[in-house]
């Protein structure tokens, strides 16, 4: 719309238009700039105020790590640095490494000459050849007749251990025979028990079969009395039930009619009260006889009903006793197969008569034979301890006989007893020769000789040292710690040693020795703190390098950090100034941790303000610089900082 406008205009006045809004962009450019100029020129005015004689310094935040600073050396680790002496004076014949040769653990250094041990040791060989030869000449001459002596008195030995073994067993079979002959006694007199109850058994069956037939026919008489009083008795009873139950019928008959009777009267008494012929009253009296007739009635049907149980029961009985002295005649009927039983009985008894004579004449046997074993088992006994005296005999003999072996035996255990005394000879003579060749107890680097070829050691309670040998590969730190310091250190915690030699190369490790005893070191007490290097170069670290050593006691991340010299001590607070605005501000702040160039502002300050160093006369605090002081915890030692050694990153 607007260029559409533009274009309709005339020449003239677009032209006109396009200078004043040019000459406007113009104006407004230049008001910009002059602020701009102005409130820089007026910043560098303020800052150049500030900055005039006055030393400041921004407050920021990051991390502060406390530290403990202390000096020490290099030295090796406890069994990796070793001084070799000898052990045995003589004169060094060769030198098998030289300063700076790496050695193996049990690698031979250093030879000394020993002839006299050499000889030593041939004197003690050929003693022990001379005693060897000895010692098996004694050995051939008692060999044979040791052997024999041995061997018969292990033939007796055995022979006494099989006899004993053949005796015992003989004696327990004889003493199982004897049981044997015990049983079979006691078995016999079983026998002729039981033939004597089977005699006595036999002489009751004749009897019983002979009277089982008298028996009998009584039995069969007596049975058919019964049965026939049992007969009478229930046709008697049949009887008396039928006229007891034809009495009861008549009495209850009597006591219905009586009720009949008893009722109709009421009911005519009750009509003729009704109509007034007769008086209420006498009612009454008809109306107690028609219910005594209904107590009547109800009596007699008792009565009726009980007879006919009674004589139920009764006829029931008198029938049972019938059908009972039935079973009676036909039990004592029965009995005249017992006259076949009986019979039967007595043949039982002779047969087992027998038996029992058989088994008599068995357990008789078997006694004689019990006997006859006992014999034999005796007569092997007594041949088997005739045996076992012999071989006891033999024994004695074979033992004396080793007896006087034992003077010869003698004789070869003082010739064994010179071998071996020999042996050990050898043994330490040639241990004496080998003390002539030095061995490194450990592998690592020779860094010191003391003597040369040709020169000669003298061993004695306090041994020279001739090589000195160090494993380079085992090198840790020494630190010497203030007693101000030394209750902050703990095992574990990380530590940074810087050696002279590389001295923008720090080696890390950590604290694992602290000690208990303290050390002096110029006047001050001081504790020996040793720190495990991590890996490390071979060759780069050399015993009794002085060393600096930073231990981290504590670290703190994201922190208000500012700088040790704009804290002050005034009126029992910690003070800062602050300058804001070029105008000074002095707050009191609390304090946490220092590393010896910043410490922690815990309340206080912010991030990102300004705090004087320095210069505060400058900014009108005339008394500020010279009453406060730097608080005595962010003072150094002679040995660190009291709470830091070192600053962290920020």
């Amino acid at each position: 719309m607007a260029q559409s406008e533009e274009g309709a205009m005339p020449e003239a006045l677009l032209s006109k238009r396009r200078r004043g809004r040019r000459i406007a962009l113009i104006i407004g450019v230049i008001v910009v700039i002059g602020v701009v100029a102005f409130v820089v020129i007026g910043k560098r005015r303020a800052k150049a105020a500030e900055t005039q004689g006055v030393k400041t310094a921004d407050v920021t935040r990051g991390a502060l790590v406390q530290k403990v600073s202390a000096s020490g050396i290099i030295d090796a680790e406890t069994g990796a640095h070793i001084h070799i002496g000898a052990q045995i004076t003589g004169t060094i014949k060769h030198l098998y490494a030289d300063i700076g040769t790496h050695v193996n653990a049990g690698q031979v250094i250093a030879e000394l000459a020993a002839p006299d041990l050499e000889a030593n040791v041939a004197s003690a060989k050929y003693a022990q050849a001379q005693n060897g030869e000895k010692y098996q000449q004694q050995l051939e001459s008692v060999g044979m007749l040791h052997t024999q002596y041995a061997s018969a008195f292990e033939q007796a030995s055995e022979t006494i251990h099989i006899n004993t073994a053949q005796c015992n067993q003989l004696q327990a079979t004889l003493a199982t025979a004897r049981g044997a002959l015990r049983s079979a006694q006691s078995a016999l007199e079983g026998a002729k028990f039981s033939q004597q109850a089977a005699e006595a058994n036999y002489r009751s069956a004749v009897a019983a079969a002979k009277q089982q037939p008298v028996q009998t026919n009584a039995d069969i008489l007596k049975a058919k009395a019964a049965l026939s009083t049992a007969d009478a008795n229930y046709t008697q009873a049949q009887k008396n039930a039928n006229q007891q139950i034809a009495t009861a019928e008549s009495a209850l008959k009597l006591a219905q009619s009586n009720a009949v009777l008893a009722d109709a009267n009421l009911k005519r008494q009750n009509a003729l009260v009704a109509k007034g012929y007769v008086a209420p009253t006498t009612i009454d009296s008809y109306r107690n006889q028609q219910e005594v007739t209904v107590q009547q009635v109800s009596s007699a049907e008792d009565s009726l009903r009980i007879t006919r149980e009674t004589v139920t029961a009764g006829l029931q009985s008198a029938h049972d006793q019938v059908e009972q002295a039935k079973s009676d005649l036909a039990a004592a009927q029965a009995e005249t197969y017992q006259n076949v039983v009986k019979t039967e009985a007595v043949q039982n008894a002779e047969a087992a008569v027998e038996n029992a004579k058989a088994s008599v004449r068995q357990a008789e046997i078997a006694v004689e034979s019990a006997r006859s074993n006992i014999t034999g088992d005796e007569e092997q006994l007594k041949a088997a301890e005739g045996t076992l005296r012999n071989a006891k005999f033999a024994q004695d003999t074979a033992l004396a006989n080793m007896t006087n072996d034992k003077l010869q035996q003698q004789n070869v255990k003082s010739a064994y007893e010179a071998v071996e005394q020999s042996n050990e000879q050898v043994k330490y003579n040639a241990a004496q020769l080998d003390k002539s060749y030095i061995r490194s107890p450990i592998t690592g680097t020779v860094i010191a000789l003391t003597q040369q070829e040709g020169e000669t050691v003298a061993a004695g309670l306090s041994a020279p040292t001739l090589i000195e040998v160090c494993a380079l590969d085992r090198l840790e730190g020494i630190v010497y710690v203030d007693e101000t310091d030394i209750s902050k250190v703990k095992l574990g915690q990380d530590a940074m040693v810087t050696v002279d030699a590389y001295p923008k190369t720090p080696f890390h490790g950590k604290v694992y020795k602290i000690a208990s005893a303290a050390t002096m070191q110029q006047n001050v007490v001081t504790y020996q703190v040793n720190v495990k290097l991590d890996h490390y170069p071979i060759g780069s670290l050399r015993p009794q390098m002085t060393t600096t050593t930073d231990i981290t006691i504590t670290e703190k991340l994201n922190v208000v950090l500012a700088p040790n010299e704009a804290i002050k001590q005034g009126r029992g607070e910690n003070q800062v100034v602050v300058l804001k605005g070029g105008v000074p501000e002095v707050r009191s702040v609390d304090v946490g941790l220092t590393d010896g160039t910043d410490t922690e502002i815990t309340t206080g300050l912010k991030e990102g303000e300004t705090v004087v160093l320095a210069g505060f006369d400058k900014l009108g605090l005339q008394g500020f610089g010279s009453a406060a002081e730097v608080p005595g915890f962010l003072k150094r030692t002679p040995f660190g900082t009291a709470g830091g050694g070192g600053k962290g990153g920020r």
